[in-house]
């Protein structure tokens, strides 16, 4: 009789969860996660445990092991939590944890990390990290970065006390090819979405947060008079 449980992969003849599995057109990311399945593997032998004994102690399926060391599968961090400790790797496992996390997502949105640091609100600009000549550089490339033509930045006055963005991150994603992808903290379990239904909702919530929002030519004059300030 075929099992299926709360899709982490327990269980020898557990169904794997969708959205684990690593995306054959994804050089690098398929590449750390084999690189992290070397490192299992190699941990697990070394305690003298075969991919089956490993499994029962960590209460999930063998194949799953298999798949993990293999580099077909993404592990999870409660997984890399529990090997490291089965293994007797002192924390050098779970800290693969960090690495392996971006690899979750489709590459696509991996690639908004590089766009995230244009999303502010007007909190963001007054914090002093790293030092005032590090804070002015920060202003700086805000400024820069506005000048782009696929850019826009929009600042939230602190003045808003209430606004759609309160609850997290938010992206969505278009693709020349009509495809979407969004994303909202919090929504939907944190994970990318692409169902009709779900971006409909991301979309009215990005929408709303442009609309509370000041607009990119009064952010640019924003930013620039708290570059002014410092």
């Amino acid at each position: 009789m075929s099992m299926v449980d709360d899709g982490t992969g327990r269980d020898n003849d557990a169904v794997d969860e969708p959205g684990w599995e690593v995306d054959p057109d994804d050089e690098s990311g398929a590449a750390v996660v084999a690189a992290v399945g070397r490192q299992i593997k190699t941990w697990r032998e070394a305690a003298g445990l075969r991919a089956g004994e490993l499994g029962s102690l960590l209460g999930y399926g063998e194949d799953l092991i298999y798949k993990v060391e293999g580099g077909s599968r993404i592990p999870r961090p409660e997984f890399m939590d529990a090997v490291d400790v089965a293994v007797g790797a002192g924390g050098k496992l779970a800290a693969m944890k960090p690495d392996i996390a971006e690899v979750r997502y489709p590459k696509k949105i991996r690639e908004l990390a590089k766009l995230e640091a244009a999303a502010v609100e007007e909190v963001t600009l007054r914090r002093h990290l790293g030092g005032r000549m590090v804070w002015r550089r920060q202003l700086e490339h805000l400024l820069e970065v506005s000048e782009l033509r696929h850019v826009e930045i929009q600042v939230m006055p602190t003045s808003r006390d209430e606004h759609a963005g309160m609850g997290g991150e938010m992206q969505v994603l278009k693709f020349k090819d009509g495809s979407a992808v969004g994303r909202s903290e919090g929504d939907f379990g944190s994970r990318p979405v692409s169902d009709p239904r779900h971006l409909r909702i991301v979309e009215l919530r990005c929408g709303i947060i442009r609309a509370q929002a000041l607009n990119p030519r009064e952010s640019r004059v924003f930013i620039e008079q708290v570059l002014g300030e410092t």
